[in-house]
């Protein structure tokens, strides 16, 4: 198994004026393969054409990324999950409530990688912002 020096995701969060968002997770597959494998216990690999193992790699995705708004948890309906190169992505999409600030919370990979960094990119109506999360910053705050 080739292990890369960079730990990093990105997430792309993109909202409508009324509230419609799509949502891209991002990670290297080598790191959500070790990261299933680290929570589970079992062998895993992710094979996109398996049914359970996109199920496997999504319950993970979605036990440690989230979106909550005047504090609630907002649920994220996941559209699919494909390959790009050594990269997997996890597609969602949800509706907010517009001009209402909320947090978006990540803690994929920081129980493997202490490095683990998150790049969150937003973008609301053509208004863009980012954010750095990391092991000590998990959520950032989006008004």
């Amino acid at each position: 198994m080739f292990f890369h020096p960079l730990h990093l995701g990105v997430i792309h969060f993109n909202a409508t004026e009324a509230g419609k968002v799509t949502i891209n997770v991002k990670v290297f597959t080598d790191d959500l393969e070790n990261a299933v494998i680290h929570n589970s216990n079992s062998r895993f690999k992710m094979d996109y054409a398996s049914d359970d193992a996109v199920a496997q790699a999504s319950q993970y995705i979605e036990s440690r990324f989230g979106l909550i708004q005047s504090g609630k948890n907002i649920e994220l309906k996941l559209l699919e999950v494909g390959p790009k190169k050594d990269v997997t992505i996890f597609k969602y999409t949800t509706t907010i409530a517009p001009n209402v600030a909320f947090d978006v919370c990540c803690s994929i990979f920081y129980e493997i990688f202490n490095d683990q960094t998150n790049l969150l990119i937003v973008n609301i109506v053509d208004q863009e912002d980012g954010y750095r999360l990391s092991s000590r910053k998990k959520c950032a705050h989006v008004e």
